[in-house]
């Protein structure tokens, strides 16, 4: 009945029992309470982009979760969206949809929630070698760690196997597994689409690739290009169904057989070759949250990363010098010599990591403004 509907106070008070006896409590205590109509308070999609053919789970709740009476849950779907009923909707074309919950029955509250998602079709958006930084890397050498960075538009919180490979000649080595893949990873892209891995070129990955790509006396020093290819794992999650085959825009697949299709995410200029040289390969500023490269000008007192990125360098050590331009009015000349730069801050003994990168910090002082 409709007309119980509000707020309501309980109180209690207590009294003497008779004379000579006490109550076990004084004073007086109250309960607040609302009769309310059952309202859904809660309705969400698991992902913000998927591709075409996805079927999703969604959560529905009302503000009193237990449904009494002839109380249901509604979803209302536009054209080329399949409720199935069971708590699962398919998406079967692309573009922006807008999905509505409500609640029915005698005693409600038939307000909707809406949630939006987005079909379309996933793209690779960055693949690359890098520094853990995020920097791109070209080389690596032996016994010495680098990562693997992956970003697909319009896939999100699904994972993905990752192989390794030694590249051969063609695509015919993508037949012979065993002989030139290195390893094999599971990856999961997060709610933007991101996955990372490292990888270290270990005695394995080199009596591996030694054995892919013998010395000959024809090649005596054979060149090792590292690749990797990715495949989509069907039933990953039980909150987004992938449909059993998607094209990703940026990859080229390489069908192997008929049940194994591998993703090349790379282009020739994105390989890492192994190399025996010792490089220091770039110098850079950080952002202030160590996220990014600085590329705007900053302020004395701020306090930035130093990233030196170097090749078959791990465990080394290095002597950094950070200077500073000197004005051409400040300019002095020393036995013939005009210094254009003075030293302001030295790292004289610094260690290289194993994934080959050096990282200091360092703040511009106030001090050191041109007078």
């Amino acid at each position: 009945n409709s007309q119980y509907f509000g707020k309501y106070t309980l109180e209690a008070y207590a009294n003497p029992l008779g004379s000579g006896k006490q109550p076990a409590f004084s004073g007086s205590d109250c309960f607040n309470f609302e009769v309310i109509k059952n309202v859904v308070d809660k309705f969400t999609l698991p992902a913000g982009n998927i591709p075409k053919g996805t079927k999703v789970k969604y959560t529905a709740t009302a503000r009193i979760a237990t449904l009494a009476g002839n109380e249901a849950i509604k979803v209302e779907v536009p054209q080329n969206v399949t409720d199935s009923g069971d708590g699962t909707l398919t998406f079967n074309e692309l573009g922006e949809y807008t999905i509505s919950a409500y609640l029915t029955g005698d005693y409600t509250d038939n307000k909707k929630i809406e949630a939006k998602i987005k079909v379309s079709e996933p793209s690779v958006k960055r693949a690359l070698w890098a520094y853990g930084t995020g920097v791109k890397r070209t080389e690596t050498g032996f016994a010495e760690e680098t990562y693997g960075f992956l970003e697909i538009d319009g896939l999100q919180n699904q994972t993905l196997k990752v192989k390794i490979w030694v590249k051969g000649e063609g695509d015919d080595f993508y037949k012979e597994k065993d002989k030139y893949m290195l390893e094999e990873k599971n990856v999961t892209l997060n709610n933007e689409g991101k996955a990372s891995f490292m990888i270290t070129t270990n005695d394995d990955y080199k009596k591996k690739m030694e054995a892919a790509i013998p010395k000959t006396t024809e090649n005596p020093n054979p060149s090792y290009h590292l690749i990797f290819t990715v495949e989509l794992q069907p039933g990953s999650s039980t909150e987004v169904i992938l449909p059993s085959a998607i094209s990703i825009q940026g990859t080229r697949p390489v069908v192997v057989d008929g049940t194994t299709t591998y993703l090349e995410v790379l282009d020739s200029n994105e390989e890492l070759v192994i190399t025996s040289e010792q490089k220091i390969v770039s110098i850079m500023f950080s952002t202030e949250d160590g996220k990014d490269i600085q590329r705007m000008q900053t302020f004395y007192g701020k306090t930035h990363k130093l990233w030196v990125h170097t090749v078959n360098m791990t465990e080394e050590t290095l002597k950094i010098d950070v200077l500073k331009e000197i004005p051409k009015e400040g300019m002095n000349e020393n036995n013939h010599i005009t210094y254009t730069h003075e030293s302001k801050q030295s790292y004289n003994e610094e260690k290289t990591g194993k994934d080959g990168l050096l990282e200091v910090s360092f703040t511009p002082k106030e001090e050191w403004k041109n007078p």
